[in-house]
């Protein structure tokens, strides 16, 4: 019984981190993205 308890709570704690991870990613790619494209006008504008 409490092997199950346990691989219950195991995996909605791996699915929150996953989801963590994801979100962490997404605003990583989101802020390396707008940097970039900071850059580029500023090449641009000189």
């Amino acid at each position: 019984m409490w092997f199950a308890y346990f691989s219950q709570y195991s995996w909605g704690q791996i699915g929150t981190e996953l989801i963590q991870v994801r979100v962490s990613l997404i605003i990583f790619c989101y802020v390396r993205i707008l940097k970039i494209s900071k850059s580029h006008r500023d090449i641009r504008r000189v």
